[in-house]
């Protein structure tokens, strides 16, 4: 369930990327969700996913 809902917010940055101009993108004010959507939540998936193989062992 939480890699589900890293993979949609990771799917949020993606879009966001696609539909706005660089310079917007990178202001002060938008950046720092953009790289959480963008870096930080496909690294939080593959923890919870690792998270998860090891507790079903």
């Amino acid at each position: 369930m939480l890699i589900a809902l890293v993979t949609m917010i990771f799917m949020g940055g993606l879009a966001r990327m696609s539909g706005y101009e660089p310079s917007l993108l990178f202001s002060p004010e938008i950046a720092p969700s953009l790289l959480f959507e963008v870096v930080i939540a496909p690294l939080l998936a593959f923890w919870f996913w690792k998270a998860e193989r090891q507790a079903n062992l």
